[in-house]
């Protein structure tokens, strides 16, 4: 209801509409589509299959950031392309927490001792 009351372009969307700065190539921004599009995959397995219930707080960070990241970028805050590079950097968050506590570290901390 509020979405349909509040938004202003109907074919405005999330990361999709999201320009990208000039000069930016076509591979780059397909590569750029491609990892997240990678990372939304990873992020719903990752919920579904894990059994941590603080794992999708993680997951969520970048969510989260990319709706005040888009906000700053329509108030003229941000460039489009401290966008995408703060985006992709907040994506690649969850990976680090999942090498650095997953269950395959917890297992290598384990045989240390």
């Amino acid at each position: 209801v509020a979405t349909i009351k509040l938004r202003e372009d109907a074919s405005e969307t999330t990361t999709e509409t999201m320009p990208y700065w000039a000069g930016a190539s076509p591979s780059t921004i397909r590569r750029f589509k491609g990892f997240y599009a990678y990372c939304q995959w990873m992020a719903t397995l990752g919920c579904l299959a894990n059994g941590n219930p603080l794992w999708p707080l993680c997951i969520a960070l970048p969510i989260q950031l990319a709706s005040l990241l888009m906000t700053l970028v329509r108030k003229g805050l941000l460039t489009a392309r401290g966008y995408h590079l703060l985006y992709t950097a907040s994506l690649c968050v969850p990976f680090v927490v999942g090498e650095c506590f997953g269950v395959e570290s917890k297992r290598r901390w384990r045989t240390k001792e």
